[in-house]
């Protein structure tokens, strides 16, 4: 039987086609993956998954061949053989190589991996940070007696507010703002964050001055002991006619507090 040679033409034109455009997806992904941090251990069976997803209908071996793989390497995973991460690489190339029809993408895998983008992760912990903070606030006021309800009314420089009776006169409304200075990606261990901490704090000082800061007490949350020291050392030489505090999250979830000094001497701390 004669084979068509148009038909080969064709199929050969698919392939590089096919090739070329799964070239210039890894090339993508490999980009992103400078941008990739780990946040938690690998997940073997979503990966595993994702990975028979990303086949598609295509063999094992030629998958692996695909995206320029050995099919052994492709078999551990989807076994669950590996006791480690899978590499970013390989990660890449599967992504790169997906069946397009496959529910399934770059992030979900690398996901799985255990990486998550850099920017996306702080996101997610600057508000685990600020949960965490609010729930500690809630626990610790109710358990020491105070009344506490939040304040749904948003008020300019406040991230949050409590009216309770552990500032003011009676019902007082107590303002925070919370600074998260530590981060999953930040192994140096030098003291960063002390320009953040001091600018905030002269901007609750000029809120109050101006009257534009409407709460009764203002309080600043930092998670670095380093930059609460340094930075309480500083406010020790003031003194002020409004109560401002700076509260350290220590790495055993209580709160440490230093309230700046005051014209009246009426200085309470609550943690």
């Amino acid at each position: 039987m004669e084979i068509d040679k148009s038909l080969v033409e064709l199929k050969d034109i698919s392939e590089k086609e096919n090739q070329d455009d799964f070239k210039k997806r890894l090339m993508r992904y490999m980009e992103l993956l400078a941008g990739y941090r780990k946040y938690k251990e690998p997940d073997r069976e979503q990966v595993a998954e994702l990975v028979v997803q990303a086949k598609g209908d295509r063999s094992m071996r030629q998958f692996a061949a695909d995206i320029g793989v050995n099919v052994s390497t492709l078999s551990r995973v989807i076994n669950q053989k590996t006791s480690t991460a899978n590499s970013d690489e390989l990660m890449a190339k599967i992504a790169a190589g997906a069946d397009s029809y496959a529910d399934f993408s770059f992030e979900r895998i690398m996901d799985a991996n255990g990486k998550i983008e850099a920017d996306a992760r702080k996101t997610a912990e600057a508000e685990e940070y600020i949960q965490k903070c609010k729930q500690i606030l809630l626990t610790g006021l109710i358990g020491r007696g105070y009344s506490v309800k939040e304040v749904t009314q948003e008020v300019p420089m406040c991230d949050w507010i409590l009216q309770t009776d552990a500032v003011g006169r009676g019902e007082g409304r107590w303002g925070f703002e919370f600074k998260k200075l530590t981060s999953f990606g930040d192994h140096s261990g030098m003291p960063t964050g002390s320009g953040k901490t001091r600018r905030a704090i002269d901007q609750i000082f000029v809120g109050f001055y101006t009257g534009k800061l409407k709460v009764d007490k203002m309080s600043l949350i930092v998670d670095r002991a380093v930059i609460y020291e340094q930075t309480k050392n500083i406010l020790e030489q003031y003194v002020i006619p409004d109560e401002v505090s700076l509260i350290l999250l220590k790495g055993n979830g209580e709160f440490e507090e230093y309230v700046v000094p005051m014209k009246d001497n009426n200085e309470k701390t609550v943690f």
